[in-house]
């Protein structure tokens, strides 16, 4: 528990590099993208994976899903999310440790909230090289989200990293030999609250015939 609350809003990049001291580890640290195909991650509301909606006031989960992991595993994942000024996040109801629902997270369990609509939650498998690596699929992060009181539409982002509001806490996969990361494809998802904004409408056109 307390040590969540030590790293609480570092990326994993600096999780790694006080690794890194300690163990004296060397190389440079690699960064490969997965935005045009391979490892992947997405977000899922109540089960939902595309257009989502829920009544005024309805509480529901956010979900991060891993959908595919780099090959040969992963010794860390991270999360990063833009929820928007109309959702409701309660920091309080759960810990970093509650809401990170990898199975194989083992420590350093970071929850961060670098802005007002942002939280991101990052993990390792373990604390002292080598660590193991995980092949999981599914679920690595729930949370508790309240809708708005009035009809709304949210766009939720997942972000990756390297992206300007994520920075190096953004959406990716260390693999095992903690040097090499991977950025992890996302994408977003669409929240209404209630009925959402009302569509516009065309003005009807006259067909009515003119006198003869």
């Amino acid at each position: 528990m307390e040590r969540s609350r030590t790293y609480l809003g570092f990326g994993l990049a600096a999780i790694f590099a006080l690794i890194a001291v300690a163990f004296f580890l060397a190389g440079q640290t690699q960064t490969t993208s997965a935005v045009d195909g391979g490892p992947e991650m997405r977000l899922t509301a109540n089960g939902c994976t595309a257009d989502c909606t829920f009544d005024p006031g309805e509480k529901f989960t956010l979900a991060v899903e891993v959908i595919e992991g780099p090959a040969g595993g992963y010794a860390a994942a991270q999360t990063f999310i833009d929820y928007g000024p109309d959702l409701t996040y309660d920091a309080s109801l759960l810990t970093a440790i509650e809401e990170i629902v990898w199975p194989d997270c083992a420590a350093a369990q970071v929850r961060g909230q670098t802005g007002p609509t942002w939280v991101n939650h990052g993990c390792l498998t373990g604390l002292i090289p080598p660590l193991s690596t995980s092949d999981f699929v599914g679920t690595i992060v729930e949370i508790s989200f309240t809708c708005s009181a009035a009809s709304s539409t949210t766009e939720i982002k997942l972000l990756a990293q390297g992206h300007p509001d994520a920075g190096t806490s953004g959406a990716a996969f260390v693999l095992g030999d903690l040097t090499t990361q991977i950025v992890a494809k996302v994408s977003n998802l669409l929240v209404t609250c209630g009925a959402g904004p009302a569509p516009d409408t065309a003005t009807p056109t006259n067909t009515t015939a003119p006198p003869a």
